[in-house]
């Protein structure tokens, strides 16, 4: 397993475990309560560059790649992050295994402990973002259609009140939910990364980040840009 060590230039420094420039230029910082960044190794994966005192707990074992983190049935993370009414999550991710429900990022339990996730269905393709609701406890979801399989660039934004929409920037496929009921806060706990408290299906993740808000369109286009870059310079082409 190769890490990635920060070049100053044509100067490599020496040893592992640098924090990657894009952790300290994040374009879009209102409200946000995580960023966390898996292309650099262990000991960087944890640190919550968002800020504040909510570092990271690895839970099973991980497999560290040269540029991402595979995660699911054999280990996950855990954010300390709590659910709130609104707000948004970014992944670069893909599922390894089609065979099972997949949890990107999230704190669903059942139907009726919805909360708020990015996931993948058994057999389906999509990338699907799911927030609980007053009066329906199933949830409400929305498809960024495109194939979960590859390397996929997904941000969901999910209001206090109004429709959730997800953002499948690789495909570029827009997609709203229909049900505009207000939130509630019914999930599982604290954010978890790699698996929810219920889907654990395999995946790989490179990024993950959390808000308590919904971000806008605007700044949906301005984090793709820059986490498009962090990608690219890990050899991940979203």
């Amino acid at each position: 397993m190769a890490i990635r060590a920060l070049n100053i230039g044509s100067i490599a420094l020496p040893g592992t475990g640098y924090p990657p420039i894009e952790a300290f230029d994040i374009p879009v910082t209102a409200n946000l309560t995580g960023a966390f960044f898996f292309g650099d190794g262990p000991d960087v994966a944890t640190i919550n560059f968002a800020g504040g005192d909510r570092t990271a707990t690895v839970v099973g074992n991980p497999v560290w790649e040269d540029g991402y983190a595979s995660l699911g049935p054999n280990g996950r993370i855990d954010t300390n992050i709590p659910e709130t009414l609104a707000m948004s999550m970014v992944v670069i991710a893909r599922r390894t295994d089609s065979a099972v429900n997949t949890g990107l990022l999230g704190n669903f339990i059942a139907a009726t402990d919805f909360g708020v996730s990015l996931y993948a269905q058994t057999g389906a393709t999509s990338i699907i973002g799911g927030a609980g609701r007053v009066g329906d406890p199933a949830g409400t979801t929305a498809q960024g259609t495109g194939s979960i399989g590859t390397w996929t660039l997904g941000i969901l934004s999910v209001p206090t009140i109004g429709v959730l929409t997800i953002y499948n920037k690789t495909s570029g496929i827009t997609a709203s939910s229909l049900a505009t009921a207000n939130r509630e806060i019914n999930g599982g706990g604290p954010m978890r990364i790699g698996a929810d408290y219920n889907r654990s299906g395999a995946n790989d993740i490179a990024l993950a980040m959390f808000y308590d808000r919904a971000i806008t369109l605007s700044e949906a286009s301005t984090i793709t840009t820059w986490a498009r870059a962090y990608a690219t310079r890990r050899g991940i082409t979203v």
